[in-house]
């Protein structure tokens, strides 16, 4: 048995009829062989068409849209704090980690660190406040949020690590306008890090 017969059969057992180009099922009054006109969409039972139309689309892109959801909106605890109704700009801002490292981590690699932010003891914020001063600044700091309010100025911001809000540390560096705020990470699993290694 040839492909072509098999495709046939196929397509018999499957409750389908081939069908030519016009839709007809008379295929023997046409001088193509009934194997040329046959492609994959002439396998199986014919297509019905679609009766929601329009709204089936939509349904459709709303539920792709919403597989490339990775968190539903319930399982994000961002605080705000009204800084998203504020009309003051958010200042330029770079969050950075820092760790605790001797000479034997630097050039001997005893302790087994390595710079990855796992090893990372503290997170740095350095927040960039031209044409200020530490007087202007009003810093509130919690264990996951960082508010900063300026007469010109307003910062929410939400820390990808839950921090020691109570012993952080701010300084205002005046060469650079930058307020720089210092805290240490309180992250789940710091216990399971050897630091003895």
């Amino acid at each position: 048995m040839d492909m072509g017969a098999s495709l046939m059969a196929l397509s018999g057992l499957l409750g389908g009829s081939v069908q030519d180009d016009d839709g007809d099922n008379d295929l023997d009054d046409s001088p193509v062989h009934p194997k040329a006109s046959m492609n994959p969409g002439s396998i199986g039972p014919a297509r019905q068409p679609n009766k929601a139309g329009k709204k089936a689309a939509v349904t459709l892109a709303e539920a792709e849209a919403k597989a490339k959801d990775i968190w539903d909106a319930e399982e994000i605890k961002a605080e705000d704090h009204g800084a998203a109704d504020d009309p003051r700009p958010q200042p330029e801002y770079d969050t950075m980690f820092k760790q605790v490292v001797s000479s034997e981590d630097m050039y001997l690699g005893m302790s087994g660190r390595d710079p990855s932010s796992h090893w990372c003891e503290d997170m740095v914020v350095k927040i960039n406040l031209p044409d200020h001063k530490m007087a202007d600044c009003e810093l509130d700091v919690t264990d996951t949020y960082l508010d900063l309010r300026t007469p010109s100025h307003r910062l929410g911001l939400s820390l990808p690590y839950p921090c020691d809000s109570k012993n952080g540390n701010a300084k205002f560096d005046k060469s650079k306008q930058q307020l720089i705020v210092t805290l240490r990470m309180m992250r789940d699993m710091d216990f399971l890090r050897d630091d003895s290694v």
